[in-house]
């Protein structure tokens, strides 16, 4: 349409005839448009949008200069994350083609999955932004043209880096990875440069022995390391760990000149020597091309893969490490760096990332090295390795205390259930000063707890200087509560700081196989009654949800106990019954810990009814429990925290401990989150500790698990003890499904069976992993999902099983290896 000006529009802007004819003459050649009328950019990001700067004038700004501030502007977002509450915009972090259907015109949704954000999706080949109003989240989102990533790559394309960016993406990652760091845009907050620089948040790095060490600390036998870079000369760049000690460095690099021209080299020690070349090779390489380095560390197996991402192509090697440093030691606790090793390199770095796949992490077993295993021959003889559980073992030669402090950020963000620690020898070899270790040890500790973690402190194996330390940990104020294993006293020779020469590798200082194995026992048979007995199922008024599993455990106890429970239904060898008047639940510590006279009890009491006392008694076989009244009862005057006075105390035995109970059958209407206090013959017991056997295996009764409202109820008399274990070590007596995730490759604990093991088909399948059982005892079978090879050999359960599994045309396949049998 076109647009005129009327007379009086005119004559109240104050022109005259000739400027209003003027005017009119000039609009009659100038179309206006409704934005309706408009026709659509297809390639905004070549366009401009106007911006007024503040000085009255209109002027213009690149699209794809704008979209950039908005990104920088919006805060980075992973579907892991916790769902965040403040408003604004969120860059996500990971896109991927989840769900995409065939048809390009589809409305089906598809890409990446952000439960967090109200199940918005972030679709690869499109640049996408979140945005949360307070309530309600909406995203944003434009196809990058021509840039989405190819199946065919385009080796012309060498110098856009959304194009470097999306073809790299098309890598897959695990879908449970925790990612530790992502660096997108490098700065002085996150990098400390060597004849380097930094520009738009790009890396450059020139010359011999230039580099750009991450402000990061890092120590984990799980973890994937990588960075994203482009030569302007031939640089042999080499990526990897810089020891924090200065002693066990381990790099990779792509060499792009001289005779091993298209290989990848590895590298280690200080100073740095070729350790291996790749087998394989390509010099398929034109100086430009984008190269993404990975280093992938498994236990003690190193990973290590150069990806052309302009070309396509990879190449790959692997090395397998030992204890004992053939052919290089493990990585400590260390901070990951890019070097230059050529005269004359020019790089730019454009991208790091850090991601681990330890999940679900009982244990997280931290030390020195001989946490890492030094003396033992292979991997599967060090003592952290023997240990049951999903552990992740985080040990390093030469470590201190203060490596341990600084790598807590990353063991946080992996979130164990519980760490073991074993920390502060080397302190006191070097010569650090007491109060410096001391401190530290404080503030390891604290930042465990912080974190919800469960500390276990692990007394120092027999050295110079263990008695100093153990002190410490004994008469620590801040330690009391925490658990102790005494890993020292069973491999001395007459005092703490002497190591049996049973146990003893030829050092006095590191233990043996045999050290490693004694230690393994110790904390196998200490931990062991931190892993809990239950029945098979709970029941509650409302719902009925089984407990098959460790993994849905707490989901069970979550859903079965809470504020408003007033009955409960113990599921035991099948039947059920409902829980009788002297049903309830334990107080105090070990059983074994409860002799003497009892004077008074404190807890706090939900309901003003009055409240029994039992002494329990476990049989000599560890399988039944009998209850004899104590003839003392308490109704206390109010709810909360009360004190009952025992008029004439309780005698205990060793195998007994007191039971409190409500006076109404089937009525479980109380917790005690006090304290057992004015004991002859204890310390001060919280409600959080719980009764065990004296067995010698101290295989538990109940186990207290952080339950808001309540604690672990059972039967009396009706419930038989079993023996609670996954594949993961040690035996198995209940029946078990096992899911076989290939989301990375793993071995399993040796395992005895006693029953019948059902394998069946997970969700997290890769072709690239492959998962190892080793198995003997009852019996297994495999659902339709999956097909034996053909030399597999059927199960012995006379033997020791090796089984492998591994996908190939959407099956998984699987071997099994036959061998004599090994003790478990």
């Amino acid at each position: 349409m076109s647009g005129f000006l009327t007379s009086e529009s005119a004559a109240s802007l104050g022109l005259s005839d000739i400027q209003f004819v003027a005017i009119n003459n000039l609009l009659a050649f100038i179309k206006f448009k409704t934005i309706s009328e408009l026709v659509e950019a297809t390639d905004p990001l070549g366009g401009f949008i106007p911006i007024d700067k503040g000085n009255g004038e209109l002027e213009k700004i690149p699209a794809s200069v704008f979209y950039q501030i908005l990104s920088n502007f919006a805060e980075p977002i992973s579907p892991s994350d916790i769902a965040p509450i403040k408003k604004g915009w969120y860059k996500p972090q990971i896109s991927s083609d989840l769900d995409k259907p065939s048809d390009p015109n589809s409305p089906v949704p598809w890409g990446e999955k952000y439960p967090n954000l109200q199940n918005l999706r972030s679709k690869s080949g499109f640049d996408t932004l979140f945005h949360y109003d307070g309530t309600i989240w909406k995203k944003t989102e434009v196809a990058i043209p021509g840039n989405a990533p190819k199946k065919v790559f385009d080796p012309t394309d060498n110098t856009n880096p959304v194009v470097m960016k999306a073809i790299a993406e098309r890598y897959d990652k695990g879908v449970n990875d925790t990612v530790l760091n992502s660096i997108k845009s490098f700065s002085i907050d996150n990098v400390t440069l060597s004849s380097a620089t930094i520009d738009n948040g790009t890396v450059r790095i020139t010359g011999n022995g230039g580099y750009a060490l991450i402000k990061e600390v890092t120590l984990n036998e799980n973890s994937e390391s990588s960075v994203v870079y482009k030569e302007n000369t031939a640089s042999n760049l080499a990526f990897g760990f810089k020891a924090l000690n200065g002693r066990h460095h381990v790099m990779v690099r792509y060499i792009t000149s001289g005779a091993n021209f298209g290989k990848l080299e590895i590298i280690a020690k200080n100073p740095l020597i070729s350790i291996k070349l790749s087998e394989t090779s390509n010099t398929n390489y034109t100086i430009g091309d984008y190269l993404k380095l990975v280093v992938k560390r498994i236990g003690l197996k190193y990973y290590f893969q150069v990806f052309n991402i302009t070309k396509g192509w990879t190449i790959k090697t692997e090395q397998v490490t030992t204890p004992l440093g053939v052919p290089f030691v493990a990585h400590s606790i260390s901070s990951p760096v890019i070097n230059t090793l050529a005269a004359g390199s020019d790089i730019y770095v454009f991208e790091y990332t850090h991601t681990s796949n330890a999940t679900r992490i009982d244990y997280a077993i931290e030390g020195d090295s001989i946490t890492f295993g030094e003396a033992a021959s292979i991997e599967s003889k060090r003592w952290a390795s023997q240990i049951t559980g999903n552990n992740l073992i985080i040990g390093g030669g030469a470590d201190v205390t203060t490596s341990l402090l600084s790598l807590m950020p990353e063991v946080r963000k992996i979130n164990p259930k519980k760490a073991l620690i074993m920390m502060g020898g080397n302190d006191i070899l070097f010569n650090v000063a007491p109060e410096v270790w001391k401190q530290n040890l404080r503030d390891i500790r604290n930042s465990h707890v912080a974190a919800g973690i469960q500390v276990i402190h692990c007394f120092p194996t027999p050295r110079a200087g263990a008695g100093q330390l153990i002190d410490f940990i004994k008469n620590e104020p801040l330690f009391k509560t925490d658990a102790k294993i005494d890993t020292n006293t069973p491999l001395m020779n007459g005092g703490t700081d002497v190591l049996a020469a049973v146990y003893d590798s030829g050092d006095g200082l590191h233990p043996s196989e045999a050290g490693h194995a004694k230690i393994a026992e110790i904390v196998n048979k200490a931990i062991y009654v931190s892993d809990p007995v239950y029945p098979d199922t709970f029941k509650s008024i409302d719902q009925h949800v089984e407990a098959n599993s460790k993994s849905n455990l707490q989901h069970v106890i979550d859903e079965s106990i809470g504020s408003n429970q007033t009955e409960l239904v113990a599921y035991g060898k099948g039947t059920a019954y409902n829980t009788p008047a002297n049903s309830g639940v334990w107080i105090g510590n070990r059983l074994q810990h409860l002799t003497g006279t009892l004077k008074s009890i404190t807890f706090n009491a939900l309901k003003t009814e009055k409240y029994q006392f039992f002494v329990a008694t476990i049989d000599s076989n560890n399988q039944k429990l009998t209850f004899t009244s104590t003839g003392f009862d308490y109704t206390p005057s109010q709810v909360g925290i009360v004190t009952f006075n025992v008029p004439a105390g309780i005698t205990l035995a060793a195998n007994q401990s007191v039971f409190l109970s409500l006076n109404t059958t089937g009525k479980l209407g109380y917790t005690l989150d006090g304290s057992m206090t004015d004991c002859e013959f204890c310390e001060t017991v919280g409600g959080s500790d719980v009764a065990y056997t004296p067995h010698a295996g101290f295989i538990p009764i109940v186990m207290n698990i952080e339950v808001p409202k309540g604690r672990i109820p059972f039967t009396v008399d009706q419930w038989t003890l079993k023996t609670w274990e996954e594949l993961n070590g040690g035996n198995e007596n209940l029946d078990f499904t096992t899911v076989v995730n290939l989301d990375k490759s793993k071995s399993i604990k040796y395992t005895k069976l006693t029953k019948l093991e059902t394998f069946t088909k997970g969700s997290d399948l890769f072709i690239d992993k492959v998962c190892t059982y080793k198995l003997t005892g009852g019996n297994i079978t495999f659902s339709s999902d999956f097909l034996a090879l053909e030399n597999s050999r059927g199960y012995n359960p006379a033997m020791t099983n090796v089984i492998k599994f591994f996908k190939e045309y959407g099956k998984i396949r699987y071997t099994n290896e036959v061998l004599p049998l090994e003790p478990i």
